[in-house]
């Protein structure tokens, strides 16, 4: 799917700014989380720190499959989903739902804005 953004994100234009992150992900210890963790850049589950680190580097460049991640966790049974900034994903959480016959009324859907100044 075609989507109209104001820049050339998750694209080979970033290679340069792909590789300032990743060596500052190096100077950063990775454990594993205790929460599921879902990688947009292959839509499965991550479990090692270590690959979490490597899903934060790939996705500058890798197409993001968000409706594989967000089918993987439905196919999983979770069934809370929340999301933290823009307010963009949760309608596209919804048209999935929506697509595989769940009611988005029986999910629970959070959306958290964080202000610059609260960083």
């Amino acid at each position: 799917v075609s989507l109209r953004v104001s820049a050339a994100f998750h694209s080979n234009y970033l290679i340069k700014g792909q590789e300032e992150f990743e060596a500052e992900l190096n100077r950063v210890t990775f454990g594993n989380p205790q929460a599921n963790i879902l990688s947009t850049v292959d839509g499965e589950l991550v479990s090692d720190g270590s690959l979490i680190r490597k899903s934060l580097i790939d996705q500058f460049v890798q197409p993001v499959l968000f409706h594989n991640a967000i089918s993987h966790a439905l196919r999983d049974k979770h069934d809370c989903f929340v999301e933290i900034g823009a307010n963009a994903l949760i309608p596209m959480v919804e048209k999935i739902l929506v697509e595989q016959s769940i009611n988005p009324k029986e999910v629970n859907m959070e959306y958290w804005k964080f202000q610059t100044s609260e960083c």
